[in-house]
This record gives C-alpha cells, structure tokens and sequence, in this order.
C-alpha cells in the first residue's frame, strides 16, 4: 500500500502541532497535485492563522518544495524534447518537406519552452544561493558571541577606572 493510499485512509498519523482542518488541507496535496479545489481553501482569516503556526508552516514549505521539484522535473524533460526536435529539425534528420512543415511550426514554441528552462534554472540557482545566504545568517546571528565591552574603550578612561598609570 502506498504512502498516498495510507494517507487516504488516515492510517499514517500526521506530525505534532497541526489541527485536523490542516491536515485535511495538506492532504489535498496527496488527492489532487494541482492542490484542493476551491472549497478546502480555507477563508483568509484563518489561513493568516494557520500560517502562524510554525508545523503549518513546515509542512507548506515541504509542499512547496516538492510541488517546485516536480515543475522544473517536468519543464528539463519538456526541454529535452524541444532541444531533441530542433535538433532533427536543423540537422536534417527530418527531409520529408510535409513532416519538416509541421515541425518548423512548433519551432517557436520549442524555443519558448528552452527558453523558460533557462530562466527557470538561472532564478533557481539564485534562489538556492539566497537560501543558503540566509541559512548561514541565522546561524552566524545563532552563535554566541563575547562581547569585549572595553575593547573600543579610550585607554585613559580605562586607566582611571582600573586605577592604573597610562600608558602612551
């Protein structure tokens, strides 16, 4: 039995934190990859709510993420297919002059699909490289620091505090 199937029947239990009305909303991810229809959506209000809770949150990022593999999944194997056909198309594999009618018409729409790829893996990248940046943030500002509150202090002010001569 599959995981979807044990999800469908409620066998697997959910993570801590999340009500029933969220786990039936994420689950709708499970029935229907496109996401729940419009009447699981929940009003605006309580969705502000639930995107307060920090295992909604995990779980939608989780979603998120998957939902992002499978489109750039999908989009590199359509450009596969768009670069394989131009590739026919301009290396002369194709000399049927009907058949290299019907393809030379779906040139631009190749072209708009490798094109998307393109764009789709250079923001991608720089989506990953943000991540990161900000992951490595949180864990610098994370780590405790010792502070030195004399460090930037006038030497002469110190002196006078520690009771000792300055030294120049």
């Amino acid at each position: 039995m599959s995981l979807q199937d044990q999800m469908n029947k409620g066998l697997v239990k959910t993570s801590g934190g999340l009500t029933r009305a969220q786990t039936y909303f994420l689950q709708a991810y499970l029935r229907r990859p496109l996401g729940p229809n419009a009447e699981l959506w929940p009003a605006p209000g309580v969705m502000r709510k639930w995107l307060r809770s920090a295992p909604f949150r995990r779980a939608m990022t989780s979603v998120r993420e998957v939902q992002r593999m499978q489109a750039e999944m999908h989009l590199t194997a359509a450009s596969v297919a768009a670069a394989r056909a131009m590739q026919d198309l301009v290396g002369g594999a194709v000399s049927d002059p009907t058949v290299l009618e019907a393809q030379s018409k779906h040139v631009t729409a190749l072209t708009n699909i490798l094109r998307l790829t393109h764009v789709w893996q250079r923001f991608a990248t720089q989506h990953a490289m943000r991540k990161e940046q900000m992951e490595a943030k949180r864990d610098e500002q994370a780590r405790p620091r010792v502070v030195d509150p004399y460090r930037d202090a006038d030497p002469e002010v110190l002196s006078i505090l520690d009771g000792r001569p300055v030294r120049s």
